[in-house]
């Protein structure tokens, strides 16, 4: 089936099917879900509680959250892995959710929030447009949500075996569409679950790049500084900087790979003004052995500024930054990309190494 659009004359414009992961990230993905959470599943809204969670087996949750009911949601991206181990990690993980009590879910909230005194009760009702009296029962139940742009024959029996048994699980997939000049449908559809839906269509123009003079007008003063800082000592590493629609992102050329160093955010982003050292995307696409990067992490971490989270490591920039330690994450910073740089072997490894727990301390 063809899909078109109207342009302003009334001329039909085809949009055409494209691989996500031709020119997309994983990442970018559970950004679209953790912006939209209402359009995963067509039943529930779902309100956003963590992401990149840790679990006591040493994997991450990439997204947890909470239905209209208070059970909560583990959504897990399908990526390229064998039917048998996209269901046993999702099992894995609901498994692990089930033991958690309200107070370490509250806990989970308030690490997502990056505030230590929301409620997650409380903006739960909010969230959900209940009554202030109304009893919240959290994780009385759990649900597993797998999100692909192909669930596999295998996976649609399995779970809708699983279903029969009880368990909830929901399939969804999702398509890309676009239009030579960048416009942009996503189409959603549930195929296992309660009730299998029609595809949920989500259009937007096209994408509307920030710029510096723009992006550093969108933080404070502290955060100006900070990001000044590093697009400036960036460009003499000989980094790239790539814009987005809200921040930008610094990356490395490795041996003709181009490799995502940071992740910056402006003052409108979900964690106030923020960075991300991208360790999952070094590890995805880089291999390094744990036990070779694990120092250049530690040194990082020692300078006091980054928090773990999930694989990376992150960065909630405030007023009031100390100017020494800020010049020593930036010399570690640049240190582990030159060591990138020059001691990874030309072609990766056959075997992708997931990057375990290194990021964490």
């Amino acid at each position: 089936m063809k899909l078109f659009g109207l342009d302003q004359d009334g001329h039909l414009v085809e949009f055409t099917k494209r691989d996500f992961s031709a020119n997309h990230i994983e990442r970018t993905l559970e950004d679209w879900l953790m912006a939209n959470p209402n359009s995963i599943l067509e039943e529930t809204g779902l309100m956003m509680v963590g992401r990149q969670v840790n679990t006591n087996l040493g994997g991450f949750i990439d997204l947890l959250a909470l239905d209209g009911s208070g059970n909560t949601v583990v959504v897990e991206l399908k990526r390229d892995r064998t039917p048998r181990d996209v269901l046993a990690q999702a099992l894995d993980y609901a498994s692990y959710v089930a033991t958690l009590d309200a107070g370490q879910l509250e806990q989970v909230y308030q690490s997502y929030n990056s505030d230590s005194q929301s409620s997650l009760v409380n903006d739960n009702r909010a969230y959900f447009q209940a009554e202030a009296s109304t009893s919240v029962t959290l994780n009385r139940d759990q649900r597993i949500v797998l999100v692909g742009q192909d669930i596999t024959p295998s996976i649609r029996q399995s779970s809708q075996y699983l279903c029969t048994k009880g368990l909830l699980i929901t399939c969804v997939e999702f398509a890309l569409h676009e239009t030579e000049r960048g416009d942009s449908i996503m189409a959603i559809s549930t195929v296992v679950g309660d009730q299998p839906v029609p595809p949920v269509k989500v259009t937007s123009g096209p994408a509307k790049l920030t710029n510096k003079e723009t992006f550093l007008s969108d933080c404070d003063e502290s955060g100006a500084h900070v990001f000044g800082r590093i697009l400036r000592e960036a460009e003499e590493h000989g980094h790239t900087v790539k814009w987005g629609t809200k921040g930008f992102a610094v990356r490395m050329d490795v041996r003709g790979r181009s490799v995502g160093l940071l992740q910056c955010y402006p003052q409108q982003s979900s964690y106030s003004q923020y960075l991300y050292v991208v360790v999952s995307e070094i590890y995805r696409n880089l291999h390094p052995a744990p036990e070779e990067l694990k120092p250049y992490l530690d040194a990082l971490l020692d300078t006091g500024l980054l928090q773990s989270a999930g694989q990376d490591l992150r960065w909630v920039v405030k007023a009031d930054v100390d100017e020494t330690r800020l010049t020593k994450l930036l010399e570690e910073l640049w240190r582990t990309a030159k060591w990138l740089q020059h001691r990874l072997p030309e072609e990766p490894p056959e075997v992708e190494y997931s990057g375990g727990d290194q990021a964490q301390r």
